[in-house]
Parts: structure tokens; sequence; C-alpha cells
């Protein structure tokens, strides 16, 4: 399932930075974003881009064992646009529906609503294994998810497109050291000592917009696909986009309020804001 880029990557990385997370003795998945030992769980994310012209938010709703129900990315575009994209979630015993609403485009201005169903089942920790995606075209796209100390290092996918089969490898992201993650699409990551409370991951490509809503992000966020890093980053480094600078405002109980991202020149990129409930 392949998304739009727009102020998107800031909106993954946000959505994808941190949010609560499980230190090793906590306990793994399907908790969504406030599982463990976690006194808050994440409410709202808003993602203000340097210019003030594009700004997103991302809602999440919980159901009542406290895993993820529904997030909704609220889009309101440069060109003076705006949309929701829609991902519910549907559990029944080691498996998860998720039904996704969003829309895509050959160009910025040039949008249309999009449908597909995915229904993964969970291993014993529940985090997801396999998934079967069927989209609003009809085609159908097979996932295998790989892990390595329940980080996830790389997904299989078997994709339908063109009238043909295509295989190939995805998220290969690397474990740098115990609880620090290289993500597939950077070339290099310092991170903080400040531990990543609430289970963010950071994942965007060539740019930081993080509503480019990476592939499986709707699972990252949900806590479906492994364990988040054990700090926030420091620094990211793209070899087409130079060095990314990640500055965090905490709360009183160590929660990110907010997170300043600027360029190599010092330059901003975009402002992230945090709102949480408290469990």
């Amino acid at each position: 399932m392949k998304a739009k880029s727009l102020l998107a990557m800031l909106t993954a990385m946000a959505l994808s930075v941190n949010f609560v997370s499980c230190s090793d003795d906590d306990e793994p998945g399907g908790g969504g974003a406030g599982s463990g030992d976690a006194t808050k769980r994440l409410g709202k994310i808003f993602v203000q881009s340097p210019e003030g012209d594009a700004n997103n938010e991302v809602v999440f709703q919980y159901d009542n064992e406290g895993r993820v129900s529904e997030m909704a990315v609220n889009c309101d575009h440069h060109s003076g646009d705006s949309w929701t994209d829609t991902y519910a979630y549907s559990y029944n015993g080691n498996e998860v529906t998720v039904n996704v609403s969003i829309y895509e485009g050959s160009s910025d201005y040039d949008f249309e609503e999009n449908f597909s169903t995915i229904t993964y089942t969970l291993n014993s920790k529940s985090y997801v294994e396999t998934g079967s995606e069927i989209e609003s075209n009809g085609s159908e796209n097979q996932y295998i998810f790989h892990y390595t100390d329940d980080y996830l290092t790389g997904v299989t996918e078997v994709e339908e497109y063109d009238g043909r089969t295509h295989t190939h490898e995805t998220e290969k992201n690397q474990i740098v050291s115990d609880g620090q993650i290289l993500p597939y699409d950077w070339d290099a990551v310092e991170y903080t000592d400040i531990p990543n409370k609430a289970n963010f991951f950071f994942h965007y490509s060539n740019e930081v917009d993080i509503f480019d809503t990476y592939e499986f992000f709707e699972l990252y966020w949900a806590n479906l696909a492994g364990k988040a890093p054990k700090y926030l980053p420091k620094k990211v480094t793209d070899r087409l986009e130079g060095d990314w600078n990640f500055d965090y405002k905490l709360d009183d109980d160590g929660y990110v309020e907010q997170i300043n991202i600027t360029d190599e020149k010092g330059g901003p990129n975009a402002i992230i804001t945090c709102t949480y409930e408290e469990l």
C-alpha cells in the first residue's frame, strides 16, 4: 500500500517518533501508544510546516482494552485543499483487520479516495506476522514480517500489478546496538539519552515531511510492528538531503510535548506537538 507525499514525512515522523515506550520488561505489542508501564497514551499529533501553509493532525482513538481502534489523519494542504485519511482497526483473537481510506494522486493537486482492507495475523507477542491486503481495484497483496530480537528488520511483499506478480523486500531496518535502530531509509542516526517513553518510531525518506505516510506506518503507530527504539534520535543523516537535527521539549513526566526539526544549516523543517490522555 503506497501513500502520497505531503507534509508526509513530518507526520510520518511525528507519528513514528516516540510515544510510550516499552522497556525490555514491558509488555510487548498490541497496546497502542501507551502500553507497558505507560502513564499516558497519545491523543493527538499536530505537524506544522515552517511556512505554516500545510498543517496536519493525527487523532487516535482506543477501544476498551486500550488498543488503537482508529487513526484519523487530517490534512490541510498548501493548495487550499483538505481531507481526512482514516485507518480503522478491528481485533479478533490473533488477527487484526485494518480498513484504510486514503487519498492518493499523481500530483499534489489531483487526489482520489482509495480503499483497502488488510488482515494481519499476530504472533505470540501481538506483533504482525503475515498480512493479506485487498485493494479497491481488486488486486491482492501478501506480506511476511521478519523480526530480530522483537525489532522489525524486514518485510517480504508479494504484490500484483500490471497483470503480474512481483516479490520484493522492504523495511530493511538494522539493529545498530541494543535498543538502537537504523531505519532502512536513513544513512546514519545518532541517538540522545532521552528515554522513548511513548514508543515513537522515526521514519521518512529523502526529506523530513511526516505526512508521507510511509508504508506500514499504521502498524508502527499501533504498536503492532515490533519494539520501538529505547531512546529518541538526536541527528539523522540522509545522503541526498543532509543532516536533520531534533530538539525536544518534555513534560514533567518525561513525555515529548514538542519536537523542533531543523536542517544542517539550522533552518526550520517542522514543529511537531503531541498531546496525551492520562491512563
